[in-house]
C-alpha cells in the first residue's frame, strides 16, 4: 500500500474551516434531522458522505465533517468503483446517539456514481450494527455445540450397544454364511456337472452326426461307383461289339461290298457313349478317406462334367477353364467333391425366392503363388450374399467345414467364390 503523506496544518485547517461552512449552510440542519430520524428506525449507527477529493462533506457525527479521509483503504476501494466492507469489533464507538461500548460493526464503503453512470463522484460510509445478529448466531452455535454433544453421547453409547449385539451374533453369522455358501457351493456343482453333460450329449450327437454324415457319404459314393462300374460293364460289351461290327462295316466300305452303310456315323455316336461313360467312371470312382494327391483339374471337371446330367442345373451352363501347370494338391478327394457340388448346388437350388436361377457359371482353376485356387463366378448372385447362408443352408455350412478340415479356406470378393487350397507340409515330398 502507498504511504500518504499527512496534509499540512494549513490544509486541515482549511478542511476544518470547509467543515463550518457546511454545517451553517441553510438546508444542512433539514437534512440531518431526516437522516437522525431514518437511522433511528434501524441498525446504521454512523453515515458518512466522503467526495472525490477524500474531503468528508457529511457524517452523522458533525466533528468529523471536513476530516481528510484519503489515507483511508476503504475510500480509495470504493472510489475506484468497487464495494469495500469491514467487519470489526469495537470496544469503543461514536455513534450517532452517543458513545456505544462493545459492538460488532460491518463498515461499508459505496461508490456514487454521477449522471453518465461511469464517473464516482463520492463514496457513502456507513456503520451497521450487527452485534444482536451475532449474538443469535453465537447463541445458536452454543446450543447446537450441546445438542452435538449429546447426540455424541448417545451415539456412543449406541455404537457400544451395537457393538455388543455385532460381537453376540457375529459367530451366527458367520456360521449362517458358511453354510450358505456350503449351499451355493453345492448348487452351482450340480449346475456345472447338469451343464456339463448337456455339453457332452451335444458334442456326442454332433459327433454322431458328422460320423453318419460320413459314413452316409461313403455309402453315396460306393453305391455310385458300383452303379458306375456296372453301368460301364453292361455298356461297355456292347460298345466293344457295336465297335467291332463298324469296322467291319468300314473295311466292306473300302472293298466297294457297302454303300450307305454310315459306318463313320455308328464310330462317332460309339465314342460319345464311351466318353460319357468314362466321365462317370471318372467321378464316381470309389476313393479312401484319406488325404492323398490328386489332379485338382481332372477333379474338378469331372464333377462339372457330372452336374450337366443333374435335372437341377437344366436351365444352368457350367463353363469350366483349367489352369495350366498346376501342382498336385493333397486333399482327401471326397470331402473335395462333396464341397465342391454342395458349393455349386447353392447357387441353382435355394429357399430364397429373391436368388435368381443363374444361367451361367464360371469354374476356372489357376495358381497364386504357392496355392492352387477353385474360382466360382456368377454375375447373377453376389458371392457374399451365398456365403452369409452358411447359418440357414447346410450345403454352404458343409463346404465351409470340410475346406477348412483339408487346410483350405474360402473367401468372397463380388460376384466370385475362391477355393483356396495351399501346399501342405508333406507337398514337397509328392
Amino acid at each position: 500500500m502507498t504511504d500518504v503523506t499527512p496534509p499540512p496544518t494549513a490544509a486541515r485547517a482549511c478542511f476544518a474551516d470547509i467543515g463550518k461552512k457546511i454545517l451553517a449552510l441553510p438546508g444542512f440542519a433539514a437534512l440531518d434531522t431526516k437522516i437522525a430520524a431514518t437511522i433511528q428506525k434501524s441498525a446504521v449507527f454512523k453515515i458518512k458522505v466522503i467526495d472525490s477529493r477524500g474531503i468528508t462533506v457529511y457524517s452523522t457525527e458533525h466533528i468529523q465533517i471536513g476530516e481528510d479521509k484519503r489515507d483511508n483503504q476503504g475510500w480509495r476501494t470504493a472510489i475506484s468503483g468497487q464495494p469495500a466492507s469491514e467487519l470489526t469489533h469495537r470496544d469503543k464507538f461514536s455513534a450517532f446517539e452517543g458513545v456505544v461500548e462493545n459492538r460488532d460493526l460491518i463498515s461499508s464503503y459505496l461508490p456514487v456514481f454521477g449522471a453518465d453512470g461511469d464517473n464516482v463522484v463520492g463514496v457513502f460510509e456507513i456503520y451497521s450494527d450487527i452485534t444482536p445478529f451475532l449474538d443469535q448466531i453465537k447463541s445458536a452455535l452454543a446450543r447446537t455445540a450441546e445438542h452435538s454433544a449429546a447426540n455424541q453421547a448417545k451415539l456412543t453409547q449406541g455404537a457400544i450397544e451395537n457393538q455388543r449385539k455385532v460381537e453376540a451374533s457375529s459367530n451366527f453369522l458367520l456360521a449362517v454364511m458358511g453354510a450358505l455358501l456350503l449351499l451355493l457351493y453345492f448348487v452351482l456343482l450340480l449346475i456345472v456337472r447338469y451343464g456339463q453333460r448337456i455339453i457332452d450329449a451335444q458334442t456326442r450327437a454332433q459327433e454322431l452326426s458328422i460320423i453318419r454324415e460320413q459314413r452316409w457319404h461313403r455309402e453315396k459314393m460306393a453305391a455310385l461307383a458300383t452303379m458306375a462300374s456296372s453301368l460301364a460293364h453292361e455298356i461297355g460289351n456292347p460298345l466293344a461289339t457295336i465297335s467291332g461290327l463298324a469296322e467291319g462295316i468300314a473295311d466292306r466300305e473300302r472293298n466297294g461290298d457297302c454303300h450307305d452303310c454310315k459306318s463313320d456315323m455308328i464310330m462317332e455316336q460309339t465314342r460319345r457313349i464311351a466318353a460319357k461313360t468314362r466321365q462317370i467312371v471318372n467321378f464316381a470312382a470309389a476313393r479312401s478317406e484319406t488325404m492323398e494327391p490328386v489332379d485338382v483339374n481332372q477333379m474338378v471337371k469331372a464333377i462339372c462334367d457330372f452336374l450337366a446330367f443333374d435335372h437341377g442345373f437344366r436351365g444352368t451352363t457350367i463353363e469350366f477353364m483349367p489352369g495350366t501347370g498346376l501342382p498336385a494338391r493333397v486333399v482327401v478327394p471326397d470331402h473335395l467333391t462333396e464341397a465342391f457340388m454342395n458349393l455349386l448346388h447353392a447357387y441353382v437350388d435355394s429357399d430364397d425366392e429373391e436368388q435368381p436361377v443363374p444361367k451361367l457359371i464360371m469354374v476356372a482353376t489357376l495358381a497364386s503363388g504357392a496355392d492352387v485356387l477353385i474360382r466360382v463366378t456368377c454375375d447373377a448372385i453376389s458371392a457374399e450374399r451365398l456365403l452369409s447362408n452358411a447359418e440357414t443352408d447346410p450345403r454352404i455350412e458343409s463346404t465351409c467345414r470340410r475346406v477348412t478340415a483339408m487346410g483350405g479356406h474360402l473367401t468372397a470378393a463380388g460376384f466370385e467364390i475362391e477355393i483356396t487350397l495351399p501346399p501342405p507340409a508333406l507337398d514337397e515330398s509328392v
